[in-house]
């Protein structure tokens, strides 16, 4: 589907540089060549752009992180602070600044204990550098899903990992569990 867009975002394109031959050296030349570059530009943004899976991982993740919310989990964030994040999931996700004070927000287990009883569920999306310093910690979560693409704010490609600090235990609210 993205490649049909593109083909016709490339004939837009050069749709443009027709209209600036056929209209050079003439008054209305820097107007045409203006609006039909315009044009191919909304087509960009508007049909190639939003089907790039890469650009969309806050959208990605976020809906997944709701879907714990609607089930009783409380959501938190760390590594990965992006407006689009809490957008998508909600607005009602605390902002951590690192691995230390997500520990103390979800009240991670140690590995190979029970966790106490009465413990708040959290589900928490974290970057591949606060993931090592979970597991070098030997905390106990379960990894529900994780996500590769584009930080567009950087440029950079990263990876997510959305993981919760109890084993879920409704049907239907994991994909793919996994105790790390």
């Amino acid at each position: 589907n993205i490649f049909r867009w593109s083909i016709l975002l490339a004939a837009s394109f050069a749709g443009v540089g027709v209209a600036g031959a056929v209209s050079w050296n003439r008054p209305a030349w820097p107007y045409v060549t203006a609006f039909s570059f315009m044009i191919s530009i909304i087509l960009l943004m508007t049909t190639v752009l939003p089907g790039i899976k890469a650009l969309q991982i806050s959208r990605q993740a976020g809906h997944f992180m709701a879907h714990f919310e609607r089930h009783g989990y409380k959501l938190a964030a760390a590594g990965y602070i992006e407006p689009s994040l809490v957008f998508y999931s909600g607005g009602k996700i605390k902002l951590c600044s690192g691995a230390s004070q997500l520990c103390q927000v979800a009240k991670f287990s140690p590995d190979g204990r029970t966790p106490p009883v009465r413990v708040t569920k959290y589900c928490v999306l974290v970057d591949r550098r606060i993931l090592k310093k979970l597991q070098a910690q030997r905390l106990q979560f379960w990894i529900q899903s994780q996500y590769r693409g584009i930080k567009v704010a950087k440029g950079r490609s990263t990876r997510l990992t959305i993981l919760t600090n109890v084993a879920p235990a409704l049907s239907g609210v994991v994909r793919s569990a996994s105790k790390k």
